[in-house]
Order: structure tokens, then sequence, then C-alpha cells
């Protein structure tokens, strides 16, 4: 009797360990441990690395703005959820004080194309997206209007856009026509390094 009582208990802790190490194992990967699905990165190196480092992503071409007289840059990885087994799929970065004579801010993001429409348009190099433009406040700057252009692109499973803003401020209706050519210019530019990079990386 004593023997069955022994093997009892003994299994009785088993199976309760048993499930403690099931239950430990289920926290770890559902609590949640992002503060936010957006997260803050320190460099362009990290960001590549975060976005190469899943098979969703590693195709996704990541672009740096430093090429275009960026005075400073942020970067951001969004993630499809806030626990261990997250997933990066969409990137942004942002750029003060670039373009032509440092006027404009400049914008990327890179985001695995979820739509199952694709755009009919094809704005540039006869690749199907769509182009908008138009008048907005930008964090920060509330005291001043600015004109805003944003092309994206799809293009291998995901979807790119490159944009830009100028401040209004001053401007006759010439000098704002000729900052438009000057930052759609740019953006193409920003598109072709897009559309020509190796896969999962951009200079």
């Amino acid at each position: 009797m004593k023997e069955k009582g022994k093997k009892r208990a003994l299994c009785a802790g088993l199976a309760v360990l048993a499930l403690l190490v099931a239950l430990a194992i289920y926290l770890y990967w559902t609590l949640p441990v992002y503060p936010s699905p957006e997260q803050p990165v320190k460099s362009f190196s990290e960001l590549s690395e975060r976005m190469g480092d899943h098979d969703e992503t590693k195709d996704m071409i990541v672009l740096e703005l430093s090429d275009f007289g960026a005075d400073s840059q942020a970067f951001y990885v969004y993630m499809d959820g806030r626990t261990r087994g997250a997933k990066p799929y969409r990137y942004y970065v942002r750029a003060e004080k670039a373009g032509a004579e440092d006027l404009y801010t400049l914008w990327v993001a890179g985001e695995i194309w979820k739509s199952e429409e694709i755009p009919q348009e094809k704005v540039y190099r006869d690749v199907p997206g769509k182009q908008v433009s138009g008048d907005t406040k930008l964090p920060g700057q509330e005291n001043a209007s600015w004109r805003y252009i944003e092309l994206t692109l799809v293009q291998g499973g995901f979807g790119y856009t490159v944009g830009g803003a100028f401040d209004l401020t001053g401007l006759t209706e010439s000098e704002i026509s000729e900052r438009e050519a000057s930052l759609l210019t740019t953006l193409h530019e920003m598109a072709d390094l897009l559309l020509d990079a190796p896969k999962g990386n951009a200079a």
C-alpha cells in the first residue's frame, strides 16, 4: 500500500510539474513584452537586421535616406503583435531637413502588401501604384501648412511608399510649383533605389 501511495504521489507531482512547465511556456510566448506594435530602433543596420531576420520580410527592400542630405533620421519597425512571437510587417524611416537645400521632410515605408487588390494605376516606371498630394500639418509644426507628395508602388508582394513635404510659408505659386517638381524628382530617385536594389537591402 505504501509503495502504491508513493507512486501515486510521484505521478501527481510529475503531472503538476508538467502543467507548471506548460503554463510557463504558454505565458512566455503569450504575455505582451512590447509596449506597442510600433518600435523605434537606433540605426539603419538594426532596422535592416530586424526585417531580414524573418522569412516574410527578408526580401523587403529597406531604404536609408542619408544619400538625400538628411539632417537626422528616425527608424521604426511595426510588429504584428506585442508578444515574443510577433513578427515585423512594416518599417518606416523619416528624415528632417533633407533633399534639395535641406528644404524637405522625407519618409519611406515598406510593408507586406495584405490587400488582394493591386492598384490599376501605374504612376511610375509601369509599376502598379498611386500618387497623392495635398496640404497638411506636420506633428510639432501645426502653425505652418506643408505641401506633401506621396507615391506608393507595389512590387514583389510588398508595398513601398516614398513621400516628402515642404513648408508653404511665404512661397509664391511659382516657387511652390518649382519645389513640387524638385520634390517629385527626389521621390523618383528614392523609388528607383527601391525598385532596382538587390533583395533585402538598399544603399
